[in-house]
């Protein structure tokens, strides 16, 4: 029954782009930070190098797969970004896409950016195919302890049919109360012109511990995880409620 309801639920998300659970899962990778302002962490300024791998269990089905890695690099007022990510059960169904993405800083205050992306999806062992190029448009400001961010993204670049046709858009804001406390709020409007909300807090109560809170509408999710510091590694667990469908968790681990 569960495996039943898994394919019914994977396969009505297929041209949804984020409406799956990507955004539960990497919707804050789109949250601004104003320290030099960027899109995720760290912030643009600095040069370093950081990767990200992730595991999702989802709705308490063991072979339901949704797994994400990315990495990027920081040079001066440059930034280059690479993504991948898969979700699927084996030999039923297969989605998978990878982006890259590069941003320039302006002024310590402003930022544009531009990404190309490619979904693939795979119905029954390679029974079926399909494919989509995508590009995505970015910007945001910085204004004091408040940022603020809007992306365009998955314009499609193949013009296959009239839903792929339409781009989806984000705008996100964060505030940074102190040095341990931000709140961030997401709007997140699906090429079905369907909107959600991601309300958020990160809250360092060590420099090795973090805890994270947040609510997703439409329908309504809860979250909460912890990040443990050591070093320059982070190893994160986030457990999320899913109202009517047995619930989700995310293990992450990454460098920075």
């Amino acid at each position: 029954m569960r495996l039943a309801f898994a394919i019914s639920l994977i396969w009505a998300a297929a041209t949804i782009g984020l409406e799956g659970p990507d955004l539960m899962f990497i919707g804050n990778q789109y949250m601004p930070e104003n320290k030099s302002f960027s899109f995720t962490y760290p912030p643009i300024g600095a040069t370093r190098i950081e990767a990200t791998a992730q595991h999702g269990f989802v709705y308490g089905i063991k072979s339901l797969n949704w797994n994400y890695v990315s990495g990027r690099c920081d040079w001066k007022d440059y930034s280059a970004n690479i993504a991948f990510r898969s979700y699927g059960i084996d030999k039923l169904y297969l989605s998978s896409w990878y982006s890259i993405s590069a941003r320039k800083l302006f002024f310590h205050k402003f930022v544009l950016g531009l990404g190309y992306g490619r979904n693939e999806t795979n119905y029954g062992d390679n029974l079926f195919k399909t494919s989509e190029d995508y590009m995505a448009i970015d910007a945001g400001f910085n204004l004091g302890n408040l940022a603020i961010a809007a992306l365009a993204g998955n314009i499609s670049l193949n013009k296959n049919n009239e839903i792929s046709d339409k781009p989806e858009y984000l705008a996100a804001c964060s505030w940074q109360a102190d040095s341990s406390l931000s709140v961030n709020c997401l709007l997140y409007n699906d090429k079905r012109n369907h909107k959600r909300l991601i309300v958020n807090q990160n809250l360092a109560v060590h420099k090795s511990l973090n805890i994270i809170a947040g609510i997703i509408s439409a329908p309504e999710i809860y979250y909460a995880g912890l990040e443990i510091v050591y070093k320059r590694f982070v190893f994160g667990y986030t457990f999320y409620a899913v109202g009517g469908l047995d619930d989700c968790s995310k293990l992450a681990i990454s460098y920075r």
